[in-house]
């Protein structure tokens, strides 16, 4: 992309938020950019560091999961007093469309969200009874990404749509902070 057209994209994103839409103002397909086009051109637009490809697609990585986790740790958007926490995204190379009730659509790149959560001591489960076939020891854990983390994770899907534009996070990994060293996730099995 040209630079004076790319200046003009990141303007309209400035005003309206990225999106794939945004490039049928410049007469560009959207269908014609690959995914990692645009991720680069979000990188760009977000003035994120990276003297190669590769590097920028990292960072931008690294800015969702930031920008998850500060979105996160706010009061109103903690699962039930409980912590969540992004530790990894991947944008997925599938694209789709997404309709919308007018009838138009809009392409979007999904992405995988690995999260780490944390019941805290004091949660009750209210429905515990539900859960009678599960082992006892994941009964609680259960209980708690049922009815407290799908709240969160839904209010962070809005969120990352409306920073992000046409990225969405659409494919969730749950592990308990027990499972978790740092940013990795530690799969048990049996």
């Amino acid at each position: 992309m040209d630079p004076k057209k790319k200046e003009i994209l990141f303007k309209m994103w400035s005003q309206l938020g990225p999106s794939l839409e945004s490039f049928k103002y410049l007469g560009i397909s959207g269908s014609q950019l690959s995914n990692n086009s645009y991720k680069l051109l979000l990188a760009d637009f977000f003035g994120l560091p990276g003297n190669t490809s590769e590097k920028k697609l990292l960072s931008l990585e690294k800015h969702i999961q930031d920008t998850s986790n500060e979105f996160l740790s706010l009061p109103g958007n903690s699962p039930c007093n409980g912590t969540l926490r992004m530790i990894g995204n991947d944008g997925l190379s599938y694209s789709g469309i997404l309709g919308s009730g007018s009838g138009a659509s809009e392409r979007f790149i999904q992405l995988k969200g690995l999260f780490a959560y944390r019941v805290p001591e004091d949660f009750v489960c209210e429905d515990l009874d539900t859960y009678s076939d599960i082992e006892e020891m994941y009964r609680v854990d259960e209980c708690f990404t049922d009815d407290c983390i799908r709240d969160s994770i839904n209010k962070l899907k809005s969120h990352i749509r409306k920073v992000y534009g046409s990225l969405i996070l659409n494919n969730i990994e749950l592990y308990s902070e027990d499972n978790v060293v740092g940013d990795i996730p530690i799969k048990k099995y049996s």
